[in-house]
């Protein structure tokens, strides 16, 4: 939803440009970009629920930075560049948090698939229908979006306590454990069995 508005927003309720509106949103998708391939790094030695709770909060607090400056351009692209890094993590550890507890099925990706396609339907109209009939007019866009996001943080915060106090991850590993388990692996000896056929 963010992506989708934030060019109209930028040129009609902070006053830019359209060549500055257009940097604006290929700001967010290169954000969304690198903090994935960050996230991919870090998930080596992070489980996803270390990750998905900071990048979430990252994304509130980006829509509340620029909530708090509405008019402020600068505000603007720093809080676009906190969006795109905060949501980049949000699908792909979904699934990963639900792999971690072994608890991903067909049944469970077909509803995170489903529930995520709604929201990519549903949200960016709803706003648009919110931005054109309602007194906030472009504000409308960064309260939605921010209301979403608070809502998902609080709601990740609860599914990752409950997972964590009632299911047993995969690996009895977790966070900078993982890190220390993989250089572990590394370094460890050889069997005399694995050192025989190596030599044979």
């Amino acid at each position: 939803s963010y992506s989708a508005w934030i060019y109209s927003y930028a040129m009609e309720r902070v006053g830019m440009s359209s060549n500055d509106a257009a940097w604006l949103n290929s700001l967010f998708w290169t954000a969304f970009t690198l903090g994935r391939l960050s996230i991919a790094v870090l998930a080596s030695c992070l489980s996803p629920g270390a990750l998905l709770v900071p990048a979430l909060s990252i994304n509130f607090l980006s829509n509340l930075l620029v909530l708090l400056e509405p008019d402020s351009q600068r505000f603007l692209w720093v809080g676009t560049l906190g969006a795109g890094v905060g949501v980049c993590a949000l699908y792909s550890n979904t699934i990963s948090l639900l792999a971690h507890y072994d608890l991903l099925s067909t049944r469970t990706t077909g509803a995170v698939g489903a529930a995520a396609a709604i929201g990519h339907m549903t949200l960016p109209n709803i706003i648009g229908h919110t931005i054109q009939h309602s007194a906030l007019h472009y504000d409308a866009l960064i309260w939605m979006v921010g209301l979403a996001n608070l809502m998902g943080l609080l709601l990740t915060v609860f599914v990752v306590w409950h997972l964590g106090r009632n299911f047993t991850p995969m690996n009895e590993f977790s966070g900078l454990d993982m890190c220390s388990r993989a250089k572990l692996d590394s370094v460890r000896p050889l069997q005399p069995e694995a050192e025989a056929t190596m030599l044979l």
